[in-house]
């Protein structure tokens, strides 16, 4: 299940003024972020996601941009997830506006797949006044092909009888994992459509592309597809982090160590929402020439309190910034994670596993509570030190 243009499709519900229009978000004109999404009919210009604001703007100069707004669009997507769970219990989201879900135990209660395939879309029109694309298949790969054959708001019902004559006619590049790269040395092979490559030898995919050639040659053949795993049944995640690209390049510390706290303060709230700590922290920045360095250190002590993260991570940007140039992005993430009510933390108590007394370790949670109730914005630390 893909939703339509998510992020501008709810701004154009919320905006009837919007509808109709070329709706591009994911920022100012001019600014340097990226195309987030945007409506069908800025894509009829050519702008298309993660696309520079720039080149969006260069190819739909009257197109109408806009910031992003999570708080509005999780709502939306929590919203989504609840209304899945009404017609099967193994969903699995996979970004914000799409998720995999396993209907083989329900079909028979609404009839057939297209029957509760129509439910479904019909109950997020109602309630939600916007539009999806649902793709079903007998395996993963196949189901997120069918999403995109007839968008927007397409049902597409892909049986394995159907695959010779509908799936290996279609272009490599509309498999999932077939990027631009790898097209292009598909294409030196002889590979063009879906069928070339499920019927191109394996031991030689294996010889160009390594351990992927296998795993390109199953997944064309619709094989090789994990299981659709609910929230609780998904693997830990193996790192967590985030990123900020600076409106113009800055040279000015304290402009940096405030931008390095904020993103701390991300970084941790997602670790205690999750029940993670980490060991390994990263530090990545870029220069205003793209030239970008990462560096990374594990600490004896785990972390998940933000301040801890925010006097590792200046202590790993001091080490890498030179003040030769101006800097462009800066990221934190924390890797080796491990739950916190894993065995290595004992019967220690937090305030002397992690870098802050206990003091700190009651005024999270509370931070925590309020950014959920109120947004991000509500509290945030005083300036970096």
């Amino acid at each position: 299940m893909d939703m339509d243009a998510f992020f501008a499709a709810i701004e154009q519900r919320d905006n009837p003024g919007l509808k109709g229009k070329p709706v591009i978000v994911g920022g100012l004109p001019g600014s340097r972020g990226v195309v987030a999404t945007c409506s069908y009919e800025a894509r009829a210009f050519g702008v298309t996601s993660g696309m520079p604001l720039t080149e969006a703007l260069r190819l739909c100069p009257k197109g109408i941009f806009l910031q992003t707004n999570g708080r509005k669009y999780t709502s939306t997507a929590i919203q989504l997830i609840e209304m899945f769970h009404h017609y099967t219990p193994v969903v699995e989201p996979v970004s914000i506006d799409e998720s995999y879900l396993d209907i083989t135990g329900s079909i028979k209660l609404f009839g057939n797949e297209q029957t509760l395939a129509v439910s479904l879309k019909q109950e997020i029109r109602h309630k939600l006044e916007l539009t999806c694309s649902v793709g079903i298949a007998h395996t993963r790969v196949y189901a997120k092909l069918a999403t995109g054959l007839h968008k927007p708001n397409g049902l597409t019902i892909l049986h394995k009888t159907e695959t010779n004559e509908t799936v290996y006619p279609l272009p490599v590049e509309k498999l999932w994992g077939v990027g631009e790269k790898t097209s292009r040395a598909l294409h030196e092979l002889g590979v063009y459509t879906i069928g070339d490559l499920a019927r191109y030898p394996e031991q030689t995919l294996s010889y160009y592309f390594g351990v992927n050639g296998k795993q390109l040659s199953a997944i064309a053949r619709g094989e090789s597809c994990p299981d659709v795993l609910s929230l609780d049944e998904r693997p830990d995640e193996k790192s967590i982090g985030h990123e900020h690209t600076f409106g113009t390049d800055v040279r000015d510390i304290e402009v940096i160590n405030n931008t390095l706290l904020r993103l701390a303060q991300k970084v941790g709230r997602r670790l205690r929402a999750g029940g993670f700590a980490g060991r390994t922290i990263a530090l990545k920045l870029r220069y205003c020439d793209f030239e970008t360095h990462t560096i990374r250190e594990t600490n004896s002590r785990f972390l998940r309190d933000d301040c801890g993260i925010y006097y590792c991570a200046k202590y790993l940007f001091n080490k890498l910034y030179l003040g030769i140039k101006s800097v462009r992005l800066v990221g934190i993430s924390l890797s080796s994670l491990v739950r916190i009510n894993a065995s290595v933390f004992g019967d220690v108590q937090p305030e002397d596993i992690f870098l802050n007394g206990m003091q700190n370790h009651r005024i999270v949670p509370v931070m925590d509570r309020l950014r959920d109730k109120f947004g991000e914005d509500i509290i945030t630390r005083c300036a970096a030190q």
